[in-house]
């Protein structure tokens, strides 16, 4: 207000431009980082990797890697077995599984994880025979 004569006090605008700019500057940036992003397309980096040889321990190891993280599923079922039976692998981008096996045995596999949109992911089909446990060379001591 001003004084009794009347006059009105000119306002100061600046405060509100500073607001106005600092509120605009916090819808972009929550915008930014709020905004949905397209869904990644799930897929093998590293196709099931395995060794035909069980291991010491009497297990057929496979291993592989997806891009994103998921829970994947090995599917396997032994030579003369009608269904396959199920290992889930914890949350993540790596995955590995062992199944106990015999040598001499053959073993019929593949992979699936479940992708976005319902899409799931499947690895091609393996059938693989499996050999005995090789114990590796002995190397030789150092002089």
């Amino acid at each position: 207000m001003g004084k009794l004569t009347g006059k009105k006090r000119k306002l100061n605008r600046w405060p509100i431009l500073y607001i106005g700019a600092a509120g605009l500057a916090v819808i972009v940036i929550f915008t930014i980082l709020v905004w949905p992003k397209p869904p990644v397309e799930l897929k093998f980096t590293e196709e099931p990797a395995f060794s035909p040889h069980l291991s010491k321990a009497g297990t057929f190891k496979v291993r592989w890697q997806v891009n994103t993280p998921v829970r994947a599923t090995l599917h396997y079922r032994f030579a003369g077995s009608q269904s396959f039976d199920e290992l889930s692998t914890q949350l993540g981008e790596r995955g590995a599984a062992a199944v106990p096996a015999q040598a001499g045995t053959t073993i019929e596999f593949y992979v699936d994880a479940p992708g976005p949109r319902n899409q799931p992911l499947r690895s091609k089909d393996y059938q693989v025979t499996l050999l005995p446990y090789v114990e590796p060379p002995a190397t030789k001591p150092a002089k």
